[in-house]
């Protein structure tokens, strides 16, 4: 089974130096989509948040960068 790790910019208008990011986990054998969370990150003048995948077998770790922060996600794939 191959799953996919997916994150979509959720940002209601008017949200300003902000970003939402609802993340899912799409099945790819059968198409069903799971919601996995939302997660804000802010921007400031002299820092973009960012973020980095690391994955394994069994999982993927998504950390979100902050500037004064950091957070993982730990997603079960298989």
């Amino acid at each position: 089974m191959v799953n996919t790790v997916s994150l979509r910019n959720n940002s209601e208008a008017g949200l300003f130096g902000a970003m939402r990011l609802s993340v899912y986990l799409v099945h790819n054998d059968n198409g069903c989509i799971e919601y996995i969370g939302e997660k804000r990150l802010d921007y400031y003048d002299d820092f973009t948040p960012y973020v980095k995948y690391t994955e394994s077998s069994t999982e993927v770790i998504i950390t979100f960068y902050a500037k004064y922060s950091e957070s993982n996600l730990s997603i079960h794939i298989m």
